[in-house]
């Protein structure tokens, strides 16, 4: 330990042995009252924000979509060179419920492909080994497994779109498909910033 370490902690010592002044006490309390504003200030945004953004959904895929389909509109271009456009878009989401009924509908139609497995094998220390055979000696072994069927959201929604573009059959409840509008507002220039900077 150098000198300096040792003072240190001589220092530290002697500041814990004594009592703590009520000054002491009373920035303590001030910083903790500090911290629990912050915390609520942080929770205030959070909220506001998931407020904005649903607010901000409602207005991109019904609000604004709704305003241009009255004027029979699907695009608008407004004096400061920005533009609006309406898109279709379609997305599907399979809930937990539904996924026996719609891995069902799949394999019956031979488009099973979507479907991945995911298998947890639990294995425990000193088992390497069988973790590099795991796939081809999984039942030989004995091991308890999961399987995870799942689509991935995002194939899932290209497929039900490719499918819907060439008219071919799909269980829109099955597959949790949405179908809507959403409005895109592209500006002609970056935002100015409010802040004047």
């Amino acid at each position: 330990m150098s000198t300096e370490d040792a003072e240190q902690a001589l220092a530290d010592a002697a500041i814990a042995a004594s009592p703590p002044t009520d000054e002491q006490l009373a920035g303590v309390a001030r910083l903790a009252r500090e911290q629990l504003e912050l915390e609520a200030d942080v929770d205030a945004i959070e909220r506001a924000l998931k407020a904005t953004k649903e607010r901000l959904r409602e207005h991109s895929t019904k609000t604004l979509p709704d305003a241009l389909r009255a004027l029979g509109l699907s695009e608008f271009k407004l004096t400061d060179g920005s533009a609006v456009t309406v898109k279709t878009v379609i997305s599907a989401n399979l809930s937990k419920a539904k996924q026996p009924e719609a891995f069902a509908w799949l394999r019956e139609r031979k488009l099973d492909d979507l479907i991945k497995h995911q298998l947890v094998v639990r294995l425990v220390r000193g088992q390497d080994e069988v973790a590099q055979n795991i796939k081809a000696h999984l039942t030989l072994n004995g091991l308890a497994f999961d399987d995870k069927e799942t689509v991935h959201p995002q194939t899932l929604s290209a497929w039900v779109r490719e499918r819907l573009a060439s008219h071919q059959e799909v269980p829109l409840d099955t597959f949790g498909v949405y179908v809507g509008s959403v409005a895109e507002v592209t500006r002609s220039s970056p935002p100015v910033n409010k802040t004047g900077t």
